[in-house]
This record gives C-alpha cells, structure tokens and sequence, in this order.
C-alpha cells in the first residue's frame, strides 16, 4: 500500500480545514437572507492544477447552488502564500472573498521574510474547523 507524499497530505489536511469553514458558512447564510449579495470568492494561495486548487473546484459548484451565488476560485500561488494574502488583506474585507492556504501564511512566513506585505496576525482571521465542529 503506498503513501502520499508527507507534502501532499498536509496540503490536504490544510485545504480541507480551510473548506470545512466555508462549509460552515452555508447554514449561516441561509438564516441571513442578506449574505451572499454577490458572487463569493476563494483565493486559493497555489498555481491552479494543483491539489489546493483541484479540491476547491471539487465543492465550487455544490457551495454556489446552496449560497444561491456563483463562487469564484482564483488562483494566486506564490511566495508561500503572501501574494494571496496580500490581496485578501487588502481587498477582502467585503465579506466575499476568503483565502485558501496553509498555516504556512501566517505562523512561518513572517519569520522568513524580512518585510511582509500585511500582517496575518492583524489582516487576516482564520477559520478553523475539526469534524467535531458544529455551525449552530
């Protein structure tokens, strides 16, 4: 039997975690009638084609349908994470749009780089969720 890649799975891991708390949103969003009020996007912080990517567009049709708008996935792979973290602390404030990452973003690359373009600790909140998360 073989294994993934160590890399892989926690990509996976990640990805699902960050997906669990969008999937959070559409019982939230059917008590608020106001919520979606236009398209919603994901800002997936990997090139496109790959595994991050791969399984937003999985769940990117079953979560429009039930937001009753279209969600949008973008791909803004690169520098670890802090080019779509840029944007999403600059742009994405509007309650539409989310980022898809590891915890990469924010717990490792402020020691790597010297001078990072936003603070994650500040300009981003995180969404966890374990299986035993409950949205009421």
């Amino acid at each position: 039997m073989s294994r993934l890649p160590v890399s892989v799975s926690r990509h996976a891991i990640a990805l699902i975690t960050g997906l669990c708390g969008l999937a959070m949103l559409v019982p939230a969003a059917a008590q608020t009638a106001a919520w979606p009020t236009r398209p919603v996007r994901l800002r997936v912080a990997f090139p496109a084609g790959g595994l991050a990517d791969v399984m937003a567009r999985s769940v990117q049709q079953q979560f429009g349908e039930a937001l009753g708008q279209p969600l949008v996935i973008e791909n803004r792979g690169g520098a670890g994470g802090n080019v779509a973290g840029t944007e999403v602390a600059r742009n994405g404030g509007d309650g539409h749009t989310f980022l898809i990452t590891t915890s990469t973003t924010e717990l490792v690359n402020p020691s790597m780089f010297a001078r990072m373009p936003f603070d994650p600790q500040k300009d981003l909140q995180p969404w966890p969720c374990s299986p035993t998360a409950s949205s009421s």
